[in-house]
Parts: C-alpha cells; sequence; structure tokens
C-alpha cells in the first residue's frame, strides 16, 4: 500500500518527491519545517536516495515471497539514470548535487546529501545493464565525496538546517561502506573509517545530571552513548541506533574493537524512551511505542519553549521509529550475538 502510494510522486521520469500534504493534496520535496520555504517544493538527493533504496529492499522482499512488482524496480532504474545523466562536472565533478527543481535543473549542490545517491547505485547496480553507466558514476563520485571527508566538510545532511551536522558523517561513513562491501577496495575502508572517527566527537561518553524538575530527572535517563545533532540544533537524539549499524559494520570489517564497543554504547542508549503501557511518557495508550526526537538538554528547544529546555522531551515524528526500528532490525540479523555479549 505504502509503496503503491509513493509511486505517485514521480513528477517526470526519474524526477521524484517523497512528500505529500494531505490537506493541500500537493507533492513536495520537503514539506516539513524548513531554513528556506523554496525547498518544500524541490527535488531532494538525500530523500530520494533513501527512499529508492527502500523501494529496492521492498521489491526484493515481495519477489522471495513469489510476488513481482516491477513498478518498484523501475522507478529506482528511472531516478538512477536521472543522477547519472545531471551528475555534476568541472569544479564539482562527481557530485550528485543536494536540491533540484522538479524539471531537473540544480538548485543547490553543497553538502553530503548527493552521498546517499551513492549508497542507492550500489544498490541498484545488478539491476543496471553495464551502458547504463553506473560504474563510471560511482567511480567519479568517489573522488569528490573523498575530498570532503579529507577536507572535513561535514555539513548540510540534515534537511531542516545548513550546518556542520554528525549526519553528514555518517552518511559519508555508510556510503564508503557501501563502496567497500561492493568491490572490496580498502581505499573506502580507511574513509569510512575517517568518518567514524568524526562521528564519535558527538557521541556522548557520561551521564549528564538534570534538574530534579525536569521530566527525565525521573526517568534514570543516561546520556552516555546519546549523539548530539547539529551546530544548529543543540539537543540530543536516538540517529545512534543507525550509526551503531555502520559502527559495527566497521567493525566487522577492521576488526577494530572501538567501533564495537561504541556501536554497543549508542544501541543500548537508543532503547532508552520508549513508552511501554506503564509509562506513556504523556500520551494516551494509542501511543504505546512511540520514541521522542528530541531531548533538550541544553538552554535550547526547537520552538524556543522555556518549559521544554533543561531535560525535557519532545516531538513525535515517524523518522524516529522507521529509522531507529529499521536499523535495529538489521542489527539483530547481521550481528545477533550483540545482544548476547
Amino acid at each position: 500500500m505504502i509503496g503503491n502510494f509513493f509511486l505517485q510522486g514521480e513528477r517526470a521520469p526519474g524526477v521524484h518527491q517523497d512528500c505529500y500534504d494531505r490537506k493541500r493534496r500537493i507533492w513536495g520535496g520537503y514539506l516539513g519545517i524548513s531554513e528556506h520555504d523554496d525547498f518544500r517544493n524541490l527535488i531532494n538527493a538525500r530523500c530520494n536516495g533513501e527512499v529508492m533504496a527502500s523501494y529496492i529492499s521492498l521489491y526484493e522482499i515481495l519477489k522471495n515471497a513469489g510476488h513481482t512488482r516491477a513498478q518498484f524496480i523501475e522507478l529506482p532504474k528511472r531516478v538512477a539514470r536521472f543522477y547519472i545523466k545531471h551528475q555534476f562536472t568541472g569544479r564539482q565533478d562527481g557530485s550528485f548535487g543536494r536540491w533540484w527543481s522538479p524539471e531537473g535543473r540544480a538548485v543547490n549542490s553543497l553538502g553530503t546529501n548527493g552521498a546517499y545517491i551513492v549508497s542507492f547505485l550500489c544498490a541498484i547496480e545488478p539491476y543496471m545493464v553495464p551502458g547504463d553507466g553506473v560504474a563510471q558514476a560511482l567511480q567519479r563520485a568517489t573522488r569528490y565525496y573523498g575530498q570532503l571527508v579529507d577536507s572535513g566538510e561535514y555539513f548540510g545532511d540534515t534537511l531542516d538546517a545548513d550546518s556542520c551536522d554528525k549526519e553528514a558523517g555518517v552518511t559519508l561513513m555508510n556510503m564508503f561502506l557501501d563502496l567497500y562491501e561492493r568491490d572490496g577496495n580498502t581505499r573506502w575502508l580507511d574513509y569510512a573509517r575517517k568518518a567514524a572517527e568524526f562521528i564519535a566527537t558527538w557521541i556522548w561518553q557520561y551521564d549528564r545530571e538534570f534538574p530534579e524538575s525536569a521530566p527525565l530527572a525521573g526517568k534514570d535517563f543516561s546520556t552516555t552513548g546519546m549523539t548530539s545533532v547539529s551546530v544548529a540544533h543543540h539537543h540530543l537524539d536516538f540517529y545512534g541506533m543507525l550509526i551503531a549499524y555502520g559502527y559495527l559494520r566497521l567493525w566487522e570489517h577492521s576488526g577494530e574493537p572501538f567501533f564495537k564497543d561504541q556501536g554497543r554504547l549508542m544501541l543500548d542508549a537508543c532503547r532508552q524512551l520508549i513508552a511501554t503501557e506503564d509509562d506513556l511518557l504523556g500520551r494516551g495508550p494509542d501511543d504505546i511505542g512511540w520514541q521522542p526526537e528530541q531531548i533538550n538538554h541544553t538552554d535550547w528547544d526547537y520552538f524556543d519553549r522555556t518549559s521544554h529546555k533543561h531535560g525535557s522531551y519532545d516531538i513525535d515524528i515517524a523518522w524516529v521509529t522507521v529509522l531507529g526500528l529499521g536499523a535495529y532490525q538489521k542489527i539483530e540479523k547481521r550481528y545477533p550475538d550483540i545482544f548476547s555479549d
């Protein structure tokens, strides 16, 4: 049902928008709160990379169950051809950009959003033909995104801020891990390690004490293993579940115990503050399982609400469950022993 619905987001062959406003009945590239309103109606490389990778997974799962849905693989193939055709040349040779117009014109090329296209191309490559140019596009992309790692340009990955953020490091780490698992080139493993070391600077290694009056004070909440978000948004979140999966992959390939230990730290931290029957976290019984997006540990709140600072939690948004549960399932499948060590 979900897969069928979002097929409608294709504005033109290979040009896909994944946000839908049910009240206004319009499609958009990012209809949430954004740094610039212009982004609302554009196409985003990160969104395209993540959505198309999900379509590939959906196609494969259904096929393995005896159900072939060709449209779930044909859409990603068209999107792949779009990005290969429009891959940057010149000074930014190899980049897949960031924001695109529905007509296919590059609007903004800064940051790391294009790295999601690299991971997507690694996944779609077996379904493409040699003439589609996937291998050549990936070769050019490794040079561009490798330069970002070498120069420490980790910024502009989140959709709601233009700043240095941990997610830029995460996508570059995952991208180079995907490339390493594609061809075994140890250069990609070195780049993945560098990005992972940047991410490590965002991981909390100690517990912060909260005021007794704060909502988190009575939750026995541990900040150890949590991760800060960005220079623009001064809160903690549960993105660490996805990072943990990447760290475990890096540990698997490098044998470095640091990444296993930090991965487990984040895995444990991100299983906190999930609503149960005994503690609904301020919601009703229909909200069992919800987990807040933002842990406000400083004098900062997304909407600058005084009541939501220094030990508060808030915002129920789908990505937390989707990303967290999805990454948890990947860890459980690939590293089942990590839960019993």
